[in-house]
């Protein structure tokens, strides 16, 4: 969704719980000139809820202009009347059907020959007897049946290419390097670039989490406080890095 709504419980300086609310049913209400003047909650045909600007942490991610909703980070891949995810399913959902098609290579008969050549009620009851043949069948014929299978690989469309096109499309979309996901043999100097700039984007989405949650929560705890917020254990590189500053 690109935004998450947080429900501060408590009175003054005092929070008693957090409570996540779903996105799927939030809405911002704001005055004529953009600012926030509350919250509303809208749930079928349930009376809505609303909420004033202190009981609600909003996160909005990735804010386009003046927009008060945040963009989700599956939106280039959902797209609008272009949808990558739904362009990869559909293909393979078409290359499923497609396998199971051609799971037994097609089988052409033969019948007769010159000499004795078949009657119309032969082929018949010869294409009677491939209709249900299985893939543990076995066939026995006389000399006059030749069996032989039809080639129908070298005429199918190689969607190899594009199958591998989505997918990158999808690893550029999440920004999730190739070299996580276990799809890239790269050299040990680009999979530490790419590293590096993941553990960039995730410290760009841990600074603005960790901004709403300074300003919408502890400043209501402690306003005369400054607050520090930690992410875990940095990693060796960042020690080493700080170290050298």
């Amino acid at each position: 969704y690109g935004n998450a709504f947080v429900e501060v419980v408590g009175k003054g300086k005092l929070i008693n719980n957090l409570i996540i609310l779903d996105p799927k049913y939030m809405f911002v209400k704001r005055d004529k000139h953009g600012k926030i003047i509350g919250y509303t909650q809208y749930r079928g045909k349930n009376q809505p809820i609303t909420f004033n600007s202190d009981e609600i942490a909003h996160f909005s991610y990735n804010q386009i202009g003046d927009e008060i909703y945040g963009t989700s980070i599956l939106r280039p891949l959902l797209g609008g009347k272009v949808s990558l995810l739904t362009q990869f399913l559909e293909m393979e959902d078409a290359m499923k059907t497609l396998v199971k098609r051609r799971a037994n290579a097609p089988i052409h008969a033969k019948i007769g020959s010159d000499q004795y050549p078949p009657t119309s009620t032969d082929v018949e009851n010869a294409a009677d007897e491939l209709v249900d043949l299985g893939n543990k069948n076995e066939i026995v014929t006389s000399y006059l049946v030749t069996l032989d299978t039809l080639n129908f690989r070298s005429r199918l469309m190689d969607i190899d290419p594009y199958i591998q096109h989505y997918e990158n499309s999808i690893i550029y979309g999440l920004e999730v390097p190739a070299v996580l996901l276990g799809r890239a043999n790269v050299p040990e100097g680009l999979a530490n670039v790419q590293m590096d700039a993941f553990e960039r984007r995730v410290k760009s989405l841990q600074s603005f989490i960790e901004q709403t949650i300074e300003e919408k929560i502890f400043k209501k705890m402690f306003p005369n406080d400054h607050i520090e917020f930690e992410w875990g254990q940095p990693t060796g590189e960042l020690e080493g890095a700080e170290i050298q500053q």
